[in-house]
């Protein structure tokens, strides 16, 4: 809290979840969300595949994009693969691919 005069004032800081605490949501990422509703974009990928795969590319990704309220959108260097982590939802985030024709317009649509 910092203070304005005699008023505190709450700042909002959107980097309060570090690229550390987003790669322990990895796993979580790949087990719930991913594994479940998109497992379909990853075809012969078991889960392990799929952690290692995620932690890749919140690691190495070719571009990130801030989108709020602590949630990160990361692209991989294969330019299809995107997680977003949401460290306010119980499975972290998710992890799928969009077809590289429109990845350009899905990416600037994030928010």
């Amino acid at each position: 809290m910092l203070w304005a005069g005699l008023a505190p004032v709450l700042v909002h800081n959107n980097d309060w979840c570090t690229d550390e605490m987003r790669l322990e949501d990895a796993d979580d990422i790949a087990d719930w969300h991913a594994g479940s509703k998109h497992a379909g974009d990853f075809p012969g990928m078991s889960v392990d595949d799929l952690r290692k795969l995620t932690k890749d590319v919140i690691q190495n990704p070719s571009r990130t994009k801030d989108l709020g309220s602590g949630r990160k959108a990361f692209l991989g260097k294969d330019g299809t693969t995107i997680v977003i982590h949401d460290p306010m939802h119980p499975d972290g985030g998710t992890i799928f691919r969009r077809d590289p024709g429109s990845l350009e317009e899905y990416w600037e649509g994030l928010n």
